[in-house]
């Protein structure tokens, strides 16, 4: 029964039949209600809250009585709230009111002013009108003088374009004159019964014959046949800008009908050499379009054989600009009618072609150059559909091609869910480990997502969820043959066909005793399992990786790296030192960069364990055996390899450390040492303080060879075109492990000296001959007799490798067969007949000793008085990097890497005359160099200087007054007794000798005996590249015509 007054059960309460005013109280649970409205009541009260009542007043009646006070007081809020709303709902009707009032005199307002308007609108187009009516005829006027003009315009650019054409034509004419004019024959000779025919010393013709008879003038001393033909098809050729350009030539080289081996390609393209190489005998192509640039291209390719003999033949190349690009969008998918936009450049009538899935789909005739074109291409299936866009034209009688731009199309049906996969990659061919890039995008109708399976030759290599963003896929093709490649997406399958060749290089890393190799190479987040690293049974443990900010990522040389950063951590369960190294061996390579370092002494890979092991910190690497350590340093940022090597006890017990395949350092470990740890312990890698990239990691239970170590170094690159430059760069060893002449890179100078033995110190001459090659400046090359030879150096001359200075008494033959008293390094330098040969032994960069020197000569602002008068005259040496071969006549034994540098005693070289005067200061320490004395009676201070010129001078005068002058200004000899007459410096008087007057007299007068932009110069320069060893010694303290300033 529904609560129709003050009390019933809580199940019947129904509170739309209350009135308002009413009170409502469930019996079994003590809840009360108010009505305050139809339908609508509020709970005033729980049984809690009326059991809480009753208590306070202690009988029924009191409770109930609170509780109508409690309502009577929510009535009366309720109340007076309604009043202040019925108040404000007055106001807002009154503010309504004036509103109205406003709008009605806003209304009137409104119809006044359009009424305005329109009567201004109705006078402005009667004015208009009358304008429009007299523009109209002007515009007609204007119209018939443009139609005139533009025809005069057409007509001027038909007047440009055959000037354009004439002026091509006539470059045209010019390039095949200077190429019949570069090729023309000026000389021959006859040798071994064949015919030779010259041009500017290079031959062009030849050999013809045999001829009966003999000849001279020009032969080359040996019996080898050289013979060069062209296959190319062509000897001149006009091509679009970037388009290849391939020359193919074939050639021989023949003595006693047996191949003389390899030869040199050099291919120099309007006088510069652009490239040389190292070819077999056979066919030879060389790709010359990277070499190349706009206009005319004068070609020569020269081929050398092993003797010297050489042949050249001419080509001309014309390269016209002419070019398409695009701004298409190949990376979205398209339904319906396809427009595609182009920019063509040319000034020339051109053919757009649009091929589409290999079927031409029309042809476009453009004559404008570099304006947006368009064009439509129609609807097509579901499915990936390929474009090929390019165009043609002729240019003085011959058709060339521009670029072309390749794109793979998403076109999309409604209803159709198969994915599409596309790519942009057309190879067809690849080099043996060679990385081949195939980039791609997989775009899935029904998800933004996909499951993707990489396969080469039908075996799966990587599984990867990618979404619709443009992907990579880097595959080394290591194995020759063909090759299959194929990216798989549910039943869709994308297949690339390759051919892989044989590489010219034979590399390979070691793996004979590998007991660990990890490699980064080809990894990706994307794998299903990106968390695994493996090798055998050996399972690296991975902790702490989100695969977004560490995990497999790139480095900025796009290579693939394990980046630990942050709380993740990689374990690596295998226990290197857990035997001694000392009976098989050990070799531990790891190839790494740090990063992003807070502490620079973090341990971020660590096997060590009782104080053995290896340790790695931001910047240094250490392996510690129990009585040995080695240790080397590098810096963050810096793509490292750094290997450690201990050798069995077998053989001589030392401790190698590489870094990037060469050796760097050794220790030995003593007989009884021990590598082995006593609680053997895994590896260990990463911190919190900083980052370390992982590349690469091998461990050989062997020593290995340093011809190894450099093959691993080799092999484990990355990037082939680095690979192959590191190859090319260290490809100097025979099949014993010697550097040959013939292994030596193509751009290499070396010389050769011949002599029965060479001098082993200083003062112990010997007289040689040899021969000096430039492989890139032929004419530099020359041959030389009766050389003398010496040690060049003081404490260097005990070193193993000696510097050597050589004076060439017996002249220089050059390649023409010119003899010349005296040569010059370079086309600026001033001849000489003396030079020093520097091994540079404890300089081993060969920086610090040449180029700091001519950076020196370049950079100091003061110029010397010969130099003002002769530019070519310098300050310092000069020279350049070459390495040295000794033919003791028995055999050619590699000697090293040298400085071909001018001798500081070349007078010539640095514009002495008479008058002048240069000396060397020997050491670092004699109170005399150090200007604290000037004592030069009897002969000691002989040991502290030496004259450089004149030669040999031994009369100390000019040299001791500057000496003297300097030592009166040292302060710390001050002796504070009195000046014989007062002195006034900067308009202070002193009276006695103190360190206030010796530091004021130095100020004063060292412009009187110091250029002194020059010594500030040399002061800076100094002390900014760190070179402790030219503050005293190896300084030249030198003083022009006698001045007193030197």
């Amino acid at each position: 029964m529904a609560i129709t007054n003050r009390n019933g059960l809580k199940e019947q309460f129904i509170p739309s039949k209350l009135l308002p005013g009413e009170l409502a109280i469930a019996t079994d649970t003590g809840n009360a209600w108010y009505c305050y409205g139809g339908g609508k009541v509020m709970l005033m009260a729980t049984a809690t809250d009326i059991e809480t009542l009753r208590q306070e007043a202690g009988n029924y009646q009191e409770a109930q009585q609170l509780i109508i006070d409690r309502i009577q007081a929510t009535v009366s809020k309720n109340t007076s709230d309604i009043v202040a709303d019925e108040k404000a709902i007055l106001k807002n009707q009154s503010d309504i009111a004036g509103l109205q009032a406003g709008l009605q005199a806003t209304n009137q307002d409104v119809v006044r002013m359009k009424n305005e308007v329109l009567a201004q609108i109705d006078k402005d187009l009667d004015t208009i009108e009358s304008k429009v009516t007299a523009n109209t005829q002007a515009i007609s006027k204007n119209t018939q003088s443009i139609k005139t003009l533009e025809a005069n315009a057409s007509n001027l650019s038909g007047d440009i374009t055959d000037a354009t054409n004439s002026i091509r034509a006539l470059d045209e004419s010019q390039k095949a004159i200077q190429l019949m004019l570069a090729g023309k024959i000026d000389d021959a000779y006859v040798e071994d019964g064949y015919l030779y025919m010259t041009s500017n010393n290079e031959v062009v013709v030849g050999p013809l014959g045999p001829f009966s008879g003999g000849g001279g003038g020009g032969g080359t001393g040996n019996n080898a046949v050289l013979t060069v033909s062209n296959t190319s098809g062509w000897l001149s050729k006009s091509i679009a800008a970037g388009a290849e350009c391939v020359i193919s030539i074939s050639w021989t080289s023949l003595e006693d009908n047996l191949a003389t081996g390899n030869g040199t390609l050099k291919v120099t393209i309007n006088g510069l050499v652009k490239t040389t190489q190292d070819i077999p005998q056979g066919a030879v192509t060389v790709d010359i379009s990277k070499f190349i640039s706009t206009g005319a291209n004068m070609v020569k390719v020269n081929v050398t054989d092993a003797y010297g003999n050489s042949r050249t033949i001419n080509y001309s190349v014309s390269v016209v600009d002419v070019s398409v690009s695009s701004t298409f969008d190949a990376g979205i998918p398209y339904s319906g009618p396809i427009t595609y936009t182009y920019t063509p450049v040319g000034n020339v009538t051109k053919t757009m072609h649009f091929v589409l899935d290999d079927t031409e789909l029309g042809t476009a005739e453009v004559s404008a150059s570099g304006r947006q074109q368009s064009y439509v291409i129609p609807a097509q299936s579901h499915g990936a559909h390929s474009l090929l866009v390019y165009f043609t034209a002729v240019v003085d009688g011959v058709e060339i091609k521009s670029n072309e731009l390749y794109y793979e199309l998403i076109c999309t049906v409604a209803g159709e869910d198969a994915p599409i996969i596309t790519s942009s990659y057309r190879g067809t061919k690849a080099e043996q480990y060679a990385s081949i890039v195939i980039p791609y995008m997989v775009y899935n109708p029904g998800s933004m997502l996909s499951v993707i399976q990489l396969f080469a030759n039908g075996r799966e290599v990587n599984a990867l969820t990618v979404d619709r963003t443009p992907q990579l896929w880097t595959y080394r093709a290591d194995a020759v043959g063909d090759l299959t490649l194929e990216i798989k997406c549910g039943t869709v399958r994308k297949t690339f066909a390759l051919t892989v060749t044989e590489s010219s290089i034979d590399i390979g890393a070691e793996t004979q005793d590998l007991a660990l190799h990890l490699s980064s190479y080809g990894r990706s987040n994307n794998e299903a399992h990106p968390g695994t690293w493996s090798y055998g049974d050996i399972q690296a443990v991975f902790t702490g990786f989100n695969y977004t900010s560490d995990g497999w990522q790139l480095d900025k040389d796009n290579n693939t790296v394990l980046r630990v950063s942050g709380d993740a951590r990689l374990t690596i369960p295998y226990k290197a030192f857990a035997q001694d190294f000392r009976t098989g061996g050990k070799t531990i390579e790891l190839e790494f960069a740090t990063r992003n370092v807070m502490d620079y002494d973090a341990t971020i890979l660590s096997c060590m364990s009782g104080g053995r092991g290896i340790q790695i910190t931001a910047q240094k690497a250490l392996l510690k055996s129990e009585q040995s350590e080695i240790s080397t340093q590098y810096k963050e940022d810096e793509h490292v390899r750094v290997s450690f090597v201990v050798e069995k006890r077998a053989e001589n017990r030392l401790i190698y450390c590489y870094i990037n395949g060469v050796m760097s350092g050794t220790v030995q470990y003593p007989v009884d040492d021990d590598f082995a740890q006593t609680a053997p312990v895994d590896i260990s890698i990463g911190s919190n303080d900083c980052t370390i990239d992982l590349y690469c990691i091998r461990v050989y239970d062997n020593d290995l060879t340093r011809y190894q170590m450099l093959n691993n170094w080799i092999a484990d690159t990355q990037d082939v075109d680095e690979m192959l430059d590191r190859y090319t760069h260290n490809n100097v060893f025979d099949a014993y492990g010697s550097i040959v002449i013939g292994q030596l890179p193509k751009d290499l100078p070396y010389l050769v000296l011949e002599g029965a033995e060479l001098p082993q110190y200083k003062g112990d001459k010997k007289t040689v001959s040899g021969y000096y090659v430039d492989p890139l400046h032929p004419e530099r090359s020359f041959t030389f007799t009766n050389a003398q030879i010496d040690v060049q150096g003081t404490s260097s001359q005990y070193y193993a490798r000696k510097n050597y200075k050589i004076k060439f008494k017996g002249g220089f033959i050059l390649t023409d067969g010119t003899s010349v008293q005296v040569y010059c390094i370079r086309e600026d330098a001033i001849g000489t007949n003396t030079f020093t040969f520097k091994a540079d032994v404890a300089s081993s960069e060969g920086a610090n000793n040449v180029e700091l020197v001519r950076l020196y000569n370049d950079a100091c602002p003061y110029k010397t008085p010969p130099q003002t008068v002769d530019p070519k005259v310098r300050q310092g040496i000069d020279g350049f990097p070459i390495v040295i071969f000794w033919n003791n006549g028995n055999s050619t034994v590699f000697m090293g890497k040298y400085n071909f540098n001018n001798d500081k005693g070349t007078e010539e070289v640095y514009g002495f005359a008479a008058g002048d005067e240069s000396w060397e200061v020997l050491n670092n320490t004699s109170s005399r160099v150090l200007f604290k004395s000037a004592d030069f009676s009897g002969d000691a201070w002989l040991n502290d200087f030496e004259g450089r010129y004149p030669d040999g001078n031994t009369n100390p005068a000019q040299l001791s007054a500057l000496s003297a002058w300097l030592a009166g200004t040292d302060q710390e000899a001050a002796t504070g007794a009195a000046l014989g007459t007062p002195v006034t410096y900067g308009g202070v008087e002193y009276t006695a000798d103190t360190a206030e007057y010796r530091l004021a007299k130095f100020k004063a007068e060292l412009p009187e005996h110091v250029e002194v932009d020059s010594a500030c110069f040399y002061y800076l320069f100094t002390e900014l590249f760190l070179m402790v060893d030219s503050r005293a010694k190896n300084m030249f303290p030198t003083i022009f015509g006698g001045d007193s300033n030197g």
